[in-house]
């Protein structure tokens, strides 16, 4: 039975802690997660005057620090902005916007999810509950956001600017275990669709050596860190996701 807990709000109150645990048998396990939710309102007041970015330095402190039961050994972060980018007032531009939300990404190393309607932010709180229940043993951050809507700065910033590009990105994150990071590194090796899945079908290979050349595709590092490889076991899931015969398989 996996139970799940509101903590208290430690910092403000747009702060949320969410705990899941099982204690079925002798399987024990918890996620401690971290929501903070930023309004348009909030933003401008705190943004101007600093204290947003003592909050978040504050927060990451508090991540690095508490006594956590995951293999990480810390929380998982995600920045939810609700209507931020289109509700600017003229003395803050949205530059400035984008630059405090990579820092998030690369000085922070936290995640943040921008969404436009009072119902994406409940399709996005139902999402992240279903999420945790079905997989609450999952690590990484990204199995907690609510993935294939609109990719974030990160594609930008990776250069990729064109709708079509975008897009693809978007369709290559709804693959399972495929987080944006991923995604954006699979279409830096691979441009388009159809050279992706001309790679899938080329017959000069076999599914093996598919598996490792897609594995082997570098994702780039953030904050200083050493990037790393996508993985035989995501490489394994993209390739059964798009060149499964069997409509009836379910990839997971």
């Amino acid at each position: 039975m996996i139970q799940f807990r509101y903590s208290d709000k430690v910092f403000a109150d747009t702060i949320t802690w969410l705990q899941a645990k099982n204690t079925k048998g002798n399987f024990f396990y918890s996620n401690e997660f971290i929501l903070v939710y930023i309004s348009s309102a909030t933003f401008v007041r705190d943004f101007q005057s600093g204290y947003l970015t003592t909050r978040m330095q504050q927060l990451k402190e508090y991540a690095l620090g508490a006594k956590v039961s995951n293999e990480s050994g810390r929380f998982k972060v995600l920045v939810l902005f609700n209507s931020v980018s289109d509700s600017l007032p003229q003395h803050i531009s949205l530059v400035q916007l984008q630059r405090f939300q990579l820092s998030l990404t690369l000085e922070f190393e936290f995640d943040y999810l921008e969404v436009f309607t009072p119902m994406e932010v409940i399709e996005f709180l139902k999402e992240m509950h279903l999420s945790v229940l079905d997989k609450p043993h999952r690590k990484e951050l990204s199995m907690y956001s609510r993935k294939g809507c609109r990719p974030s700065n990160k594609a930008i910033v990776a250069g990729m600017k064109k709708d079509t590009e975008m897009t693809y990105v978007s369709m290559l994150m709804q693959v399972p275990s495929l987080s944006e990071n991923k995604a954006i590194a699979i279409a830096k090796a691979y441009p388009t669709f159809n050279l992706l899945m001309q790679m899938l079908i080329d017959n000069d290979y076999t599914e093996k050596q598919k598996y490792a050349r897609l594995a082997e595709i570098q994702i780039a590092g953030t904050g200083g860190e050493k990037g790393k490889k996508i993985g035989k076991a995501v490489a394994e899931k993209l390739y059964k996701t798009f060149m499964s015969s069997d409509p009836s398989v379910i990839i997971n």
